[in-house]
């Protein structure tokens, strides 16, 4: 049978290089056969201190979600502005400014989701601030791939004309 209990917290502890997350297709701590490692779903226990900012903008290509557990936890959305041609990976998006709007978690099980692209920081706004964030997918899907050039459609036949 596949099962696991556990501590959130004393994973993260332990284990300080996931930053948290303790569920996803990257968990390699406890083997192939552990049900924690998944390619559905991420989660994180998040604990954080007062104005620790996450920084950069960043923005996935997944679905989160973000629950309070304790403390205070202000999120920051906005649209990321589209690359510039030829560089499609140049580092954190960049945000346009009349987009950005500002989320506080307040109460225990305050939420905030998101869609795929949203570009997001955060800040805690109190010490041992704890938020569960879920995000799913594990795993980007899987890109489409052309292995040759594309055909053009037969012409139509003049046949009963």
């Amino acid at each position: 049978m596949r099962m696991r209990a556990g501590n959130a917290a004393a994973f993260v502890n332990r284990y300080a290089k996931r930053k948290g997350w303790f569920i996803g297709h990257f968990i390699t701590e406890r083997g192939r056969g552990d049900p924690g490692r998944t390619s559905d779903v991420e989660v994180k226990w998040g604990v954080h201190q007062k104005e620790e900012p996450k920084g950069k903008w960043t923005s996935d290509a997944a679905t989160t979600m973000s629950i309070l557990v304790r403390g205070r936890f202000r999120i920051t959305f906005g649209e990321a502005r589209a690359a510039p041609k030829g560089r499609a990976d140049a580092g954190p998006p960049q945000v346009k400014p009349s987009t950005v709007r500002k989320r506080v978690l307040r109460k225990p099980g305050d939420y905030a989701i998101w869609g795929p692209g949203v570009a997001h920081t955060w800040a805690a706004l109190e010490n041992d601030t704890v938020v569960l964030t879920v995000r799913w997918p594990s795993r980007r899907p899987p890109t489409t791939q052309v292995t040759g050039p594309r055909r053009a459609a037969p012409a139509p036949s003049r046949r009963g004309r």
